[in-house]
């Protein structure tokens, strides 16, 4: 009778994949650790934004601490996970706070922020696309040039190739 309630949690331990507790660990360093979400947070969040799951982004960004908050890649992966919300809900409080961040974005001029904004050039959505580009364009860092040059020519959506090609000029007015 004992060695029936030995084989019962032998099997369930086996049903339980490596992976499965992998997961659970990494989500447990997430809490653990603001570094760690932040770096998660910049590699998965334009996939997490592009794949229609804004809200998981905008939760991650909630519980960082203040000053992570600040974070370019964070403010950029903000402001898309609101532009996506207002895009697909019409939600009206997320239009605001994407135009907020937006504004603060191009007043600061925020070349950190140009990479990640390079990669939202590149998701499904159009409107994401156009105003990652507009933003590029008001930044003005060349790093930029290549991409919207390639989305100027290449992009699907006149709207878009048309704010790739503003903001590929803009940034060539600049240079001395």
């Amino acid at each position: 009778m004992i060695k029936k309630f030995l084989i019962v949690p032998l099997f369930l331990l086996s049903l339980v994949s490596p992976q499965a507790v992998g997961v659970e660990k990494e989500t447990q360093d997430l809490q653990e650790d603001p570094s760690q979400k932040v770096q998660h947070l910049v590699e998965k969040g334009p996939a997490i934004i592009s794949e229609g799951r804004p809200e998981e982004v905008l939760e991650l960004v909630k519980k960082l601490p203040y000053k992570k908050r600040l974070d370019a890649d964070i403010q950029v992966l903000e402001c898309f996970a609101h532009l996506k919300r207002w895009v697909l809900y019409k939600d009206f409080k997320s239009k605001e706070e994407w135009w907020g961040i937006r504004l603060n974005l191009i007043h600061k001029k925020t070349k950190e922020a140009t990479p990640m904004l390079i990669a939202f050039l590149k998701d499904r959505e159009p409107w994401l696309r156009l105003y990652a580009a507009e933003l590029l364009g008001f930044i003005g860092d060349e790093r930029a040039l290549d991409a919207l040059e390639n989305t100027g020519r290449g992009d699907e959506n006149h709207k878009v190739r048309k704010y790739a090609n503003w903001a590929y000029g803009q940034i060539l007015n600049r240079r001395p």
